[in-house]
């Protein structure tokens, strides 16, 4: 299951981060940083979170070597594709992440169970990720996902089907800690809660995790750090005192 993969890597590095390679730099230069940023760090980080950052300019060719290194380290690899279609495409989708070496992928499951999640939720994943996306960060996102439907929100209906559907995991912004704790409480300790928007985007670490946070995703924080380790630790530092 992703849940033992993905926690055995956090136990192996003591880590509770995962690293988010979101660089906006040259696109000619993005693939080296981000070699050179996990060669810094692999050693402190949970997992691995890559986005359309870098795979629309490389393709999932181009990044193998990048998502090789993490497999050698033991690292799991999500790609954050907010994946949302229909099951055939959704199918080739899960095909080519497992085929070119990824071990998640993040999912936007307003499209439905069938002809469509389906694909991605087959009981065979064997250790695949499959995780929802419950609530974003950006200062918009309480338009759709904090929209009241029969007396629910949309993203505690979003919580209700990664649980029913047996998601590995969801997605739920770290400046919305009321969402955090009532997606605890929806899905229960068995659905892994990892939680973006620390830093740059205002969230704070201390709060996502009293909420129930199981994992922090920072990009901007560390990849812009001048001591990219030291602001990883300050980030686990968090998940002592809980």
């Amino acid at each position: 299951m992703f849940k033992d993969v993905i926690f055995e890597s956090a136990s192996r590095s003591k880590s509770r981060v995962v690293i988010a390679l979101d660089f906006t730099s040259k696109v000619k230069t993005r693939l080296s940083s981000s070699m050179r940023t996990l060669q810094e760090v692999s050693d402190y980080v949970a997992a691995v979170k890559l986005n359309y950052h870098l795979i629309l300019p490389y393709g999932l060719k181009g990044i193998s070597g990048l998502v090789e290194f993490c497999n050698k380290k033991g690292l799991p690899v999500i790609a954050d594709l907010k994946l949302n279609d229909i099951h055939s495409t959704n199918k080739e989708v899960y095909r080519l992440l497992r085929y070119f070496g990824f071990g998640g992928v993040i999912v936007n499951p307003i499209v439905g169970y069938k002809e469509g999640m389906d694909a991605l939720l087959r009981k065979d994943r064997g250790g695949f990720g499959v995780i929802f996306l419950v609530m974003t960060s950006n200062k918009g996102s309480d338009e759709f996902y904090g929209m009241d439907l029969d007396s629910r929100k949309l993203y505690h209906i979003f919580a209700e089907k990664a649980k029913a559907w047996k998601a590995d995991g969801v997605i739920v912004s770290a400046k919305n800690t009321e969402a955090i704790r009532e997606t605890r409480r929806i899905v229960g300790k068995d659905c892994i809660i990892f939680t973006p928007g620390v830093g740059a985007q205002g969230g704070e670490a201390e709060a996502a995790v009293s909420a129930g946070a199981d994992f922090i995703i920072a990009g901007r924080a560390i990849i812009k750090s001048d001591n990219k380790i030291n602001e990883i630790k300050k980030l686990n530092s968090v998940f002592q005192r809980f």
